[in-house]
């Protein structure tokens, strides 16, 4: 059994997808297997993945339902003790990244990197929460970087792959069931691990993300639970939601009001 089955998924990217197989290739430290996963591309990906397919210990290029659909096909034929996804257009940092990432043994359920990333207009290192004790409050925040961080493959087999009826949110789903409600155990690496070329779930509120995300959370929480949300959040915590609006930020004001007035 390999320590790490790394997952990549393409769709028409080939331009991302050779830097990171690139990325992958160079690699110092193997004890990994390797799977790509295409959703049909027609823009000449397919050739880049025949060039290197002596590296994949599994490939296909076939029609699949989005992104989370993808990576559960990855997840299926996964064996590695940990999961890392890493998708066309993400790229490990240098050809050490692995070797620095186990060169010790891990017993925690989820190991968190650091991404490099664009940011109005500079390349920033994004070290995220940057604490072990994560709560409900900072994952409604964020999310954890997927392509930076090491899944335990057997927390999917415990819980379910990603929700595919998503289109944004599912890899923050799944870490909020992992870790608030199953209690998960997080290490932070403390090193940068991927170069993140994409944008964040926040960046995505307007065009769904924050539907999805409301909706998810009314699965997984209780209404009782979401009721008291600006009882129990700061104005910036709410201000932060993806789905917030004008009238939950004077609800907000008006239920801070009402709880000074009980005292």
């Amino acid at each position: 059994m390999p320590i790490l089955s790394v997952i990549t998924i393409n769709y028409n990217n080939c331009t991302g997808l050779q830097k990171t197989i690139d990325s992958v290739v160079k690699q110092t430290w193997r004890d990994f297997e390797w799977f790509l996963i295409d959703g049909g591309s027609s823009d000449g990906s397919e050739k880049i993945i025949e060039q290197y397919h002596d590296y994949f210990d599994y490939w296909c290029s076939e029609t699949d339902k989005g992104v989370y659909d993808a990576m559960n096909k990855g997840i299926r034929h996964a064996t590695g003790i940990y999961c890392l996804f890493l998708n066309s257009g993400d790229w490990l940092l240098n050809e050490n990244v692995l070797k620095d990432v186990f060169s010790k043994e891990h017993s925690k359920d989820i190991l968190v990197g650091w991404i490099e990333r664009m940011k109005s207009g500079k390349r920033i290192l994004d070290k995220g929460f940057n604490t072990e004790n994560i709560t409900i409050r900072h994952l409604l925040r964020n999310s954890l970087p997927h392509q930076a961080t090491f899944i335990k493959r057997n927390l999917f087999d415990k819980y379910g792959l990603y929700d595919d009826t998503l289109k944004i949110v599912a890899d923050w789903k799944f870490f909020v069931q992992c870790i608030i409600f199953h209690n998960a155990t997080i290490e932070n690496l403390c090193i940068p691990v991927t170069y993140y070329e994409g944008e964040g779930l926040s960046d995505h509120a307007e065009n769904g993300g924050g539907i999805e995300w409301r909706r998810s959370l009314e699965e997984m929480i209780p209404q009782r639970i979401i009721d008291d949300f600006p009882l129990i959040m700061s104005l910036d915590d709410v201000k932060s939601l993806p789905f917030t609006s004008n009238l939950y930020r004077v609800l907000y004001r008006l239920t801070m009001w009402l709880k000074r007035r009980q005292w």
